[in-house]
């Protein structure tokens, strides 16, 4: 089962529409640049399609889609203190597709 995150729809479908590989970050430990002196937490990504879209309208993100990621909930997420439904991507993946 997929599991979702949102990007944006520009940029996105541009990628998608070319081919070029469009990877969402899973987790990385120790330095990652300045923002994430100490590592970076992972892309955030949503259990279905319906909660990450709750989000985008929620917080009015109109220029951003939801799209799946080619990965599995219970083995490419983590809790970080989110939510049940909106959790870290431990494991880089590959985002396959706009569903949104």
């Amino acid at each position: 089962m997929p599991i979702y995150t949102i990007g944006n729809t520009k940029s996105y479908r541009k990628a998608l529409k070319e081919n070029n590989p469009l990877r969402n970050l899973g987790k990385v430990k120790g330095y990652y640049n300045d923002q994430y002196p100490l590592g970076y937490p992972g892309g955030i990504i949503w259990k279905t399609a319906k909660d990450a879209l709750i989000y985008l309208t929620v917080n009015k993100l109109h220029a951003f889609s939801v799209f799946e990621i080619d990965g599995n909930w219970k083995i490419d997420s983590y809790y970080d203190g989110q939510s049940e439904s909106k959790r870290s991507l431990l494991n880089t993946a590959t985002i396959t597709q706009e569903v949104l």
